[in-house]
């Protein structure tokens, strides 16, 4: 390893000997002092070291070790707020940096300088909560800054003390507003008359900010002229808890009530133009309303940036949030009179609203990469600083989680840390776990352009003073690395520069070993990626861009001993490569048993049976493949996708469905093919699939995968050979590490190539030689790795403990050997070498150099952001487009059912044609009987109305009847009465009568009996009678 010498600086001599010794033989060794010579003779002769400081002292002190007492911090995350993680909580980490500005130069005890904001702030009796105010301030990232407190006229003596004692740090003043002075705006335009600084920025004691809010806020105003004023999303905490998330875009809800608080930026020019706040408009809560309208009279407004910056104190009732996010004081005067002081607005004249940072669709100007930052904020320095640029803060996949383990370790230390997010758009990533290790956190696509960004990385190492700067899964930060370089070296304190490796994937690996004479120290986590940075005869991005630079523009030999020959294009030293093998928190990764009951639960997945987890964004790659091969297997088992691919700014991933032209999305593959077992997720986080699945495949060629992650989690991981972490990690009783044949290859393209040869003589093929063989390759490792695949997943369904075994096996092997904080250890032991140990001298990278390297890199960047927009917009046409063409594929096969259908009624309507002649005649012979019915009917009619007239006379008769009736049963019911009278009688008369009858029947016996000897004695006398008359006759 290059040493340091006894002085400090490099001894190149003995190093360049040792190494050509250890390297070179004979013929080697003279040509590696000819080049020695020839570089040596074009370079500066002046070499750099690193500047003692307490990086310095923390390397050769040899402590890396986590610091005893160490406590764990967090911040407040607006997906779940905890109201009580206030910017000044104590579980939240502060770095409480300090301006040395202010240290350095003081007159009267007072800073002197022109400070880049004075924050304006105003109390009332408020000890307490200026307190905190104030301590949210002190602990702000940017210090270059005054503190204005106004005091309303206090009565307290605890207020009057604390204001005293603020008054005497240099960079605060104490203002005392007159007792006649009424209102806030009166007191808000004595602090601006006194204010020095070019951006203004209004808050109440009790209110408190993010630490990076007035960075991030006058960085947004310096990069954006035309805005007068910006502001960010509020905390409103205390009596009442709500997010609110009003913003100056609403400009038209402006007219009926104020959509924002008071705590804003505003540039001093505006509020000079304005003539500051209304003095008249005393009302509670009016001043900034009042504020914000005339601004618009005037043609000028500001924007809201999407971040929680401020905390508003809530007392009481006094402060709500209406339904729409509006703030709400209770106080508020009459809307109508408020808005007649507006005539402008009241025509709807409003200004535009201004635009977000776009970065796709930003104008990038050259000429302003050679601007110095807009202002200085050079911060001291206690203890080692460390900066890492990332272009994702996604700490759910492998680089984010590698990246977020690096700073936890770099904090548990005692270290600061600076957290850069330089992806030209950062989507609905969280930062959280980020900012929870560090405050110092930013995403630079919130609140500048892409253009901007060379010029804030500038700043940020002028202003923090980095021992390190880390380039970290960043392909932007490589692209501009020779601007960085060029920058660090005008710098009184230079960084050391580490490119930071986490996967193989070709287009980064080779951007890093491209920046390699650039880079200080390289770190990686594998010996796949130690492998790529073995041979040193690749080009040179430095001494390529530097080549072209002189060529194309001519730019004067800086740093040379005036030699106007062309500079070696060879790298000029070798380079520090270290592998540092990733680490993970076991303590984190145990099983959640709790989530996975929860996770399978929602997913319809029961306890007891197996799952597996696939990775693809697309069922046209592997997994689809995979799953077809396993549809018919015996053992049951569930299998769940979920499309977790880790974001990357640079050509798509093979696996993806934009790279392999696939239309047909995960659900539609399913249905198509059937898959019960299947099932596609993407509501599912990364965590939660870890704490759900029993088995993880990831696919081939697949360049990063969660498999330290999936092993700390007991998974068993099915990965294929050559993947850089499972290769490492994975042997027969941690997991299935798959590995395939060449022979088996050889032999499944020879079968195709003969079957397409086949067709081609035939006629059916036509494609070329190279493209067969191509094609013919391609499937024949997909089918092979399928083939292998399923194997070794079919074993392990078969053999359900053997999952439980080899996941456990995992684990030991995971958090035995690869704990957090031993790998952390040897990874700052890893960053020591820049500072501890000797190199070859760097080049000096001239600045001309480093903006044209800065240019390349934010038009690379511009256009990736393009590309990727227009990719994203294809993709939502093509899901489009395959929509209509699934709907016009359905219409087409029910069209063809409807002719088909009309083909076989065109015969029934043939049919019926002769039906309906023959019907016709019917018809023709009913009309004529129809006419003859309508004769009859004529005559029917007729007879009906005779029928209707004899109805009405018949009507006439019944209601005679009726009421003839009505006499008869008058009549009947007087009867009636006379009939009981009459029986009644009848009875006594029968009653009498029987009496009579029975008397009479014995009169009638003994009158019998008299008529009895009467009619004896009569006929007696008759005979007797005859008797004589016969004798007369004889007689006679």
């Amino acid at each position: 390893m290059p040493s340091y010498s006894s002085s400090g600086t490099y001894d190149n001599a003995k190093y360049y000997k040792r190494k050509g010794a250890k390297r070179c033989t004979g013929a080697g060794v003279f040509i590696s002092a000819v080049i020695f010579f020839l570089v040596w003779s074009y370079m500066k002769a002046d070499t750099y070291t690193f500047a003692t400081g307490p990086a310095t002292d923390f390397c050769r002190a040899g402590k890396f070790e986590v610091q005893p007492g160490y406590t764990p911090t967090t911040t407040f995350d607006p997906q779940h707020p905890d109201y009580s993680l206030t910017p000044i909580a104590s579980s939240r980490p502060k770095y409480w940096y300090i301006s040395e500005h202010k240290h350095s130069s003081t007159k009267n005890g007072k800073a002197e300088g022109r400070p880049v904001v004075s924050v304006v702030v105003y109390t009332r009796d408020s000890d307490t909560g200026l307190q905190d105010t104030m301590e949210s301030l002190f602990a702000q990232t940017l210090q270059n800054i005054e503190i204005i407190i106004v005091d309303d006229a206090s009565d307290k003596p605890e207020s009057r003390a604390a204001l005293q004692e603020f008054a005497r740090l240099p960079h605060v003043r104490l203002l005392k507003v007159p007792v006649s002075a009424k209102g806030r705006g009166a007191a808000y335009n004595a602090a601006m008359i006194n204010a020095r600084g070019e951006y203004v920025f209004i808050l109440d004691s009790q209110n408190m900010l993010e630490p990076t809010c007035l960075e991030v806020f006058a960085w947004h105003l310096s990069t954006n002229p035309a805005l007068g004023f910006v502001k960010g999303y509020t905390v409103a905490y205390d009596a009442r808890n709500f997010l609110h998330t009003g913003s100056f875009a609403d400009r038209s809800m402006f007219r009926t009530r104020n959509q924002v608080t008071n705590a804003a930026m505003i540039r001093r020019t505006v509020l000079a133009q304005l003539g500051g706040f209304d003095r008249e408009v005393t009302a509670p809560g009016m001043a900034g309303w009042d504020l914000w309208m005339r601004c618009a009279e005037a043609g000028i407004w500001g924007t809201t940036l999407p971040l929680y910056m401020d905390w508003m104190h809530v007392q009481g009732q006094s402060y709500g949030a209406d339904d729409k996010g509006s703030i709400v004081y209770k106080g508020e005067m009459n809307t109508v009179e408020f808005m007649e002081r507006y005539p402008r607005l009241q025509g709807g004249q409003w200004p535009r609203a201004a635009p977000s940072p776009s970065m796709a669709g930003s104008a990038f100007e050259r000429d302003r990469l050679q601007d110095t930052p807009p202002f200085p904020n050079r911060l001291m320095k206690e203890v080692p600083h460390a900066m890492m640029i990332v272009e994702t803060l996604d700490s759910s996949n492998e680089i984010g989680s590698a990246n977020l383990e690096s700073v936890k370790q770099m904090v548990k230390r005692g270290w600061q840390v600076t957290i850069v997010d330089v992806s030209p758009s950062s989507g609905n990533v969280s930062f959280v776990p980020f900012s929870s290790l560090t405050p110092d956190t930013l995403s630079l696509s919130q609140f500048i352009q892409i253009g901007d960004y060379p010029r804030f990385l500038r700043y940020l190492m002028e202003s923090r003073q980095p021992d390190f700067v880390f380039l970290s899964g960043s392909e932007f930060a490589l692209q501009i690395l020779p601007f960085l370089k060029a920058c660090g070296q005008m710098m009184s304190y230079q960084p050391a520069f580490v490119g930071y490796v986490h996967m193989v994937e070709p287009v980064h690996a080779h951007l890093v070993d491209a920046s390699r004479s650039m880079l200080d120290l390289t770190l990686v986590s594998t010996n796949a990626q130690l492998s790529l940075f073995e041979d040193d005869s690749g080009d040179n991005q430095l001494g390529r861009l530097m080549l072209r630079v002189l060529k194309d523009k001519k730019i004067p030999e800086v740093g040379w001993r005036g030699r106007s020959e062309p500079r070696p294009s060879r790298a000029w030293s070798e380079n520090l490569v270290v592998r540092v093998n990733a680490g993970i928190d076991s303590s984190a990764s145990r099983s959640d048993f709790a989530r996975r009951a929860s996770v399978r639960a929602s997913l319809g997945v029961s306890a007891q049976s197996p799952l597996v987890w696939l990775l693809d964004a697309s069922p046209a790659g592997f997994s689809g493949s995979l799953l077809e091969a396993l549809k018919d297997e015996d053992e049951p088992f569930v299998a769940v996708v979920s499309p977790h691919m880790p974001p990357f700014h640079h050509a798509p991933h093979a696996h993806s469905s934009s790279a392999m032209g696939a239309s047909e999305t995960w659900p539609e593959f399913i249905d198509r093919i059937d898959l019960v077992n299947t099932i596609y997720t993407t509501n599912t986080t990364m965590a939660d699939m870890l704490a759900t699945a029993d088995v993880v495949v990831i696919p081939p060629g697949m360049p990063f995968g969660p498999v330290l992650q999936a092993m700390a989690g007991s998974l068993v991981v099915v990965a294929a050979k050559g993947d850089p972490v499972a290769e490492f990690l994975v042997d027969q009783d941690t997991g299935i590490l798959v590995e395939v044949s060449d022979a088996d290859i050889v032999s499944r393209v020879q079968v195709a190539l003969a079957q397409h040869a086949d067709s081609s003589v035939s006629g059916e093929g036509s494609m070329e030689d190279s493209a067969d063989e191509e094609h013919a390759l391609h499937q024949a490792i997909r089918e092979e790795y399928v083939q292998q695949y399923s194997i070794g997943i079919r074993k392990l369904l078969k053999s359900k403990s053997s999952v439980s075994t080899i996941g456990k096996s995992a684990r030991d092997v995971v958090t035995s050997r690869y704990s957090a904080d031993v790998m952390g250890q040897r990874f700052v032991q890893a960053l020591c070498s820049p500072l501890t140990q000797s190199r070859l001298a760097k080049p000096r990278i001239p600045l001309e150099v480093g903006l044209e390297g800065a240019a390349r890199g934010v038009e690379h960047s511009l256009l990736l952001a393009r590309t990727y927009e227009l990719t994203r917009r294809n993709a939502a046409q093509d899901k489009t487009i395959l929509s209509m063409t699934q709907d016009d594929k359905k219409k087409e096969n029910s069209l063809r059912e409807v002719i088909e259908k009309v083909r076989m009624r065109e015969t029934e309507i043939l049919e019926l044609q002769d039906d309906l002649r023959a019907r016709e005649n019917d018809i023709q012979d009913a009309q004529k009987s129809a006419s003859e019915q309508a004769e009859r009917i004529q005559t029917l009619e007729k007879e009906l109305d005779e029928v209707k007239e004899h109805t009405d006379k018949h009507n006439k008769k019944d209601k005679t009847y009726h009421e003839g009736a009505e006499n008869v049963w008058r009549e009947y019911t007087a009867l009636i009465k006379s009939h009981d009278e009459l029986q009644a009688e009848r009875d006594s008369l029968e009653k009498r009568l029987s009496r009579t009858a029975s008397d009479l029947d014995k009169c009638t016996d003994k009158h019998s009996k008299k008529l009895k000897t009467l009619d004896a004695f009569l006929h007696d006398a008759t005979e007797a009678e005859a008797e004589a008359g016969a004798s007369h006759h004889v007689s006679v």
